[in-house]
């Protein structure tokens, strides 16, 4: 398992090349995200785990909620 962590965001800038790297060497992957955009992201490209950095609980369940109308909340453990 890789943690990607913002400051591997902060080199690269994108969240799905990021992970499609990590996912040919790893059998996990976990990012860290600060926005509600970049969660949506990591869940769309094959993030195993999407911790939500600093969330708010509104903000949390904003996510929850956004990921649930799109999809993808099955897909990824979400870690707040």
């Amino acid at each position: 398992m890789v943690m990607i962590k913002d400051n591997h965001l902060a080199v690269e800038h994108s969240i799905e090349k990021l992970l499609h790297n990590a996912k040919k060497k790893h059998k996990k992957v976990e990012i860290e995200v600060e926005s509600k955009k970049d969660a949506i992201l990591a869940a769309k490209y094959g993030a195993d785990i999407v911790m939500l950095d600093n969330f708010s609980p509104k903000k949390i369940s904003q996510t929850i909620d956004e990921l649930k109308k799109l999809g993808l909340r099955k897909k990824v453990i979400i870690e707040a």
